[in-house]
């Protein structure tokens, strides 16, 4: 397996980088899909103009800091080395979870769009799960449209992601607790903590306080 250096990332991403890859029309035709789809299936709607939105600038430049970490480690773990312990690392779950989805797609910024750009997806989801249990409306659109249209670097969301998928699990367990809620309110926070160790704290601090 060839080696990953931050100059073939730069050349591949070039390789990668299409302009116009949704023609203008065909975005007037998802526009006007997605208008009439609001109101009966807004989570649809949600889904259809994340996709839309998030592909117009899939191809959006590369942070050898922080991406390029993130790249790299995860080739690490493919040649045996582990976070942390044989390189300079985060929390290693990104790493392992992108490691993993090499396995699969194959190595390169490719893979790795199309797995933050899945995590980005499926968290405006919950986003709007989220908002359902506490707003009514069109208001309870607004949250997941909002984290949509500004979710910051993609290759820096798995610290929201683990907020929000802590967050979901607890309020499952508060709405209805039961043990298999409980064991899913712990296994979010576990992998908050594994993600970020922030995340994690403010996962644990708010599970106390639920058990209360």
């Amino acid at each position: 397996m060839q080696t990953t250096t931050p100059k073939k990332i730069i050349l591949h991403l070039k390789a990668l980088y299409i302009r116009g890859i949704i023609p203008g029309s065909m975005k007037i035709i998802a526009a006007q899909n997605i208008i009439q789809t609001i109101h009966g299936r807004p989570a649809t709607a949600l889904l259809v103009f994340g996709i839309l939105y998030y592909l117009s600038y899939f191809n959006y430049g590369l942070d050898l800091d922080d991406e390029g970490l993130l790249l790299i480690g995860a080739q690490s773990i493919l040649h045996g080395d582990w976070p942390v312990a044989d390189f300079f690392s985060y929390p290693p779950i990104s790493y392992f979870l992108l490691a993993g989805f090499y396995k699969v797609f194959g190595d390169g910024v490719l893979s790795e769009r199309i797995l933050l750009l899945l995590l980005l997806l499926a968290n405006a989801q919950l986003v709007f799960w989220i908002s359902r249990q506490f707003l009514n409306g069109a208001w309870k659109l607004l949250p997941a449209f909002t984290y949509i249209l500004a979710p910051g670097p993609w290759y820096k969301l798995f610290f929201i992601s683990a907020i929000i998928w802590s967050t979901s699990a607890l309020i499952l367990y508060i709405y209805n607790p039961s043990l298999r809620r409980a064991f899913l309110l712990g296994l979010t926070t576990s992998i908050a903590l594994l993600t970020r160790h922030q995340a994690g704290i403010i996962a644990l601090i708010l599970s106390f306080l639920a058990g209360r």
